[in-house]
């Protein structure tokens, strides 16, 4: 199972560098094996692609390539090659192993237990097959299944170190660390110089925390690789990887650049040494890197991949899009590309192209857990409740996040049975989201109508009594608090309002804002700030954003009250009166600054004149916007149009007047 490791290893790269070479060996198949012997699998699974037509009824040759894909992190075209060699050998018990590995690592464990007892057919004694059992056993949650099959295999070859490895491994998967480390122990005792086995122990000392210790096993692991002359790049790189965990990454970008220099014909350093200087936000280095890789290897796709997720970084949404494009046209089968593309294409509003894509990822990847949060979500935004619920039922057995989502569109359709259960749910493990349960109140319990936006404007049915509210509220006092003083609000009893807030001990979201809206009516506009930022600092929530930014705006704190407006369009992003507030607020911040208009207002106008194309105030935001960018003719044309829809605003008359003699 040290295979299977060091493959999790690879597994959490964002890159797989294997990519076609011009060289073509007149003897591939021992070139190859030499080749990952040497510690260049990108190399070999060249040399073996460029070799299929001659060798593609051969099972060493799909057995080989399926090691080659393996070590370059490719684990679907592993599988697949790994399932021809089966096919066309079906009782060779090498090729079954490492099938059945794979088969547990991509989560097929039916699959793999299927191998396994094709391997105890073949060889009833056969050790593997017993770990690859309790391989599967250990992952479906069945630990005292998996120990038995872990005594079974060890009771058969008690000499054999690589079963001590695995059982190992197991026993760290079950996070039993004493037997963990008891098995890793013995495997050192039967093979004190292999640099396997201190690998193993390293990994078990970094889930412990053990960083100093983990730290001086990967060294003796590279001080015995380097006496027995083995490869020493791949040893170089899990200790590289070991900084990048243990929170150390000048020293794995150290490495990773002494071997990009060393090892100049292997892209994957200098890929590695790009990825990691992206997440530590050295963007400079990042670019120098992956600019020197595309003028050797302008094949890699890998290239554009990393270059969309610096723009991603650095907010440049559009530049994001086209990498992440250009990477999908040249690897479609990498779900990844497709999720970052739908990903970028929704935070830029494109949803119905992310939706395309986010489904392509799902449909290439079904494991990818964020790609179909983000497709539910959009399904939920579009009214698809039917298609959202699809998408989600296979992540709530496990995901969290899930449940929050089902949670949402449960209240979104007003089914008041399902929320509840999934409330009680998500309080047991801890997952309820803030506010969830206020949400539920109105939507449910005082029979709000559907879809209304919270969290004023649904009192009816106690409108007459709020002081009876509290006795038909099945949560918190303080939400009741809340609510009874939001009615009270309503009703214009405002001093009353304010005797009910005064009895809460603990503040809720709601009552933060109630409190914000009465310190703006008594002339406090920085009170309500203060309030106003304490309650978005707990909750998405829409109407405390919106009047969060106009009063910035009237502060004249322009920066501040864009990125109000901001938080505010990623929970409404359809709200026109918003936009426009942000556009004017574009608009200001650029003139007092004395620099040119951002691209984000002319975005955000043009989204403006699409939602509200007959709006003649909007229509005049949208002018001033093409004026300040030099579009004189479309600004007076848009200005006419809006006096044409409303002859008496002196404000749009003023504007084309000035702007169009």
């Amino acid at each position: 199972m040290r295979a299977l490791f060091l493959l999790l290893l690879a597994m959490s790269l964002f890159v797989a560098s294997c990519q076609q070479s011009q060289r073509r060996s007149p003897d591939p198949l021992p070139q190859a094996a030499s080749l990952l012997g040497e510690g260049r699998p990108w190399q070999a699974y060249n040399l073996l692609l460029r070799a299929q037509e001659d060798y593609k009824d051969q099972a060493d040759y799909w057995f080989l390539r399926g090691q080659a894909a393996l070590r370059c992190g490719n684990l679907n075209e592993a599988v697949r090659s790994l399932e021809i060699a089966v096919s066309l050998a079906p009782k060779e018990p090498r090729y079954l192993i490492k099938l059945g590995y794979l088969y547990v690592v991509t989560n097929c464990y039916s699959k793999a237990a299927s191998v396994a007892k094709r391997l105890l057919e073949i060889d009833p004694k056969n050790p593997y097959a017993h770990l690859i059992l309790g391989q599967v056993e250990a992952f479906s949650g069945e630990m005292e299944e998996a120990r038995r099959e872990i005594e079974h295999a060890l009771a058969q070859n008690p000499k054999d170190y690589q079963l001590y490895l695995d059982a190992g491994d197991l026993y760290l998967l079950a996070r039993d660390f004493s037997r963990a480390e008891a098995m890793y122990k013995e495997a050192q005792r039967l093979k004190p110089r292999n640099p396997e086995v201190y690998l193993a122990i390293s990994n078990l000392y970094l889930v412990q925390g053990r960083l100093e210790e983990a730290e001086e096993q990967i060294l003796t692991a590279l001080k015995w690789a380097q006496k027995r002359g083995l490869p020493l790049a791949n040893y170089r790189v899990y200790l590289a990887e070991f900084y990048v965990r243990a929170n150390k990454p000048q020293k794995a970008l150290a490495i990773f650049q002494e071997l990009a220099k060393e090892e100049k014909n292997n892209p994957f350093y200098g890929l590695r040494l790009a990825e990691i200087a992206i997440m530590q936000r050295r963007f400079e280095l990042a670019r120098e890197t992956l600019a020197a890789l595309e003028k050797k290897f302008p094949e890699l796709f890998e290239i554009p991949y990393l270059k969309g997720h610096l723009a991603l970084l650095q907010g440049r949404y559009k530049d994001a899009i086209e990498f992440f494009a250009q990477a999908a046209s040249m690897s479609e089968e990498d779900a990844r590309v497709f999720f970052y593309l739908g990903l970028t294409q929704w935070l830029s509003g494109f949803r119905q192209q992310a939706r395309i894509n986010l489904k392509k990822a799902v449909s290439k990847d079904p494991l990818l857990v964020d790609a179909k949060l983000i497709l539910a979500a959009l399904e939920m935004e579009a009214n698809e409740p039917t298609l959202a619920r699809a998408t989600l039922l296979d992540l709530l057995p496990y995901e969290p996040r899930a449940y929050q989502l089902s949670l949402a569109l449960s209240l979104q359709e007003g089914d008041c049975l399902r929320a509840r259960k999934e409330i009680d749910l998500l309080k047991k493990t801890g997952h309820l989201p803030p506010l969830f349960e206020e949400i539920y109140q109105l939507r449910c319990l005082l029979k709000s109508p559907r879809r209304e936006r919270l969290p004023l404007q649904a009192w009816s049915l106690f409108r007459d009594h709020p002081e009876d509210l509290p006795r038909h509220l099945a949560g918190p006092k303080e939400y009741a608090l809340a609510l009874e003083a939001a009615i009270y609000r309503e009703k214009g009893k405002k001093k009353a309002a304010q005797e009910v807030l005064a009895q809460m001990r603990k503040e809720t979201p709601v009552s933060l804002y109630l409190k914000a809206l009465a310190a703006l009516e008594n002339g406090s506009p920085q009170t309500a700030i203060y309030l106003l930022e304490e309650t978005v600092s707990r909750v998405p929530f829409f109407e405390a954003e919106a009047l969060l930014g106009e009063l910035y705006l009237q502060e004249k704190d322009y920066r501040a009250a864009a990125r109000a407006f901001r938080r505010a369009l990623v929970i409404e992003p359809k709200d026109p009166l918003v936009l426009n507030n942000l556009v004017w607020t574009l608009i200001r911040m650029s003139q007092e600054e004395g620099k040119p208009l951002p691209e984000e207002a002319v975005k955000s106008a043009e989204k403006l004149l699409e939602l509200a194309p007959n709006d003649p105030a909007f229509l005049d935001t949208v002018a001033t916007v093409y004026h300040l960018t030099g579009m004189k003719e479309v600004a007076c044309r848009t200005w006419r149009r809006a006096r044409g829809l409303a002859p008496d605003d002196r404000v749009v008359s003023q504007h084309l007047s000035a702007a169009c003699p």
